[in-house]
């Protein structure tokens, strides 16, 4: 087993956090494989290495060794791509800093679109719910004398209920 000492740097809520990518990186160059984390963010930046045109009708597969395979819709569009592999290259080195990939080959297949992301939750204020029997017994509590914490109790017992709500609405 390896342990790794990393620090953790940036503020949030108080506490040290670094972004996940970073760290990986970090750990990556620890262990002296510096490239793989840089050559591997060429799928998720493949539309900014290669535009939106090109992104539409391709996709990069995986990366055996020195060469990034990519899928492209058809033939046409695999040709085009082959006759750009040195720009391809060129853009991937200038974006991801690593200049270890040597050859692109393309093979024609279906482009895998991903899923569209799920809907947010609607925020909790925007949830209607009954709040006449939470004011009530409010009212009938000791916390009527004190208007603060009434308004907060009367906010969370709310909120709890607008957020039962949701999941609901959510099937969960």
């Amino acid at each position: 087993m390896i342990y790794l000492e990393v620090e953790v740097t940036g503020e949030r809520y108080g506490r040290n956090v670094r972004n996940v990518t970073e760290m990986i990186e970090e750990v990556a160059r620890k262990l002296h494989l510096p490239g793989l984390v840089g050559r591997h963010r060429v799928f998720s930046l493949w539309t900014q290495i290669v535009g939106h045109r090109y992104a539409e009708v391709s996709q990069p597969d995986k990366i055996q060794g020195k060469t990034l395979v990519v899928t492209a819709a058809d033939n046409s569009w695999a040709h085009d791509l082959k006759m750009h592999a040195t720009l391809i290259l060129e853009k991937i080195a200038e974006i991801t800093g690593d200049h270890r990939l040597a050859k692109v080959r393309v093979v024609v297949g279906p482009i895998v679109t991903p899923p569209p992301p799920p809907e947010p939750p609607r925020p909790l204020h925007e949830i209607e719910v009954e709040t006449a029997d939470i004011d009530a017994a409010l009212d009938a509590s000791p916390a009527r004398d004190k208007p603060v914490l009434r308004e907060k109790l009367a906010r969370v017992w709310a909120d709890s209920r607008r957020l039962a709500k949701r999941r609901q609405e959510f099937g969960r």
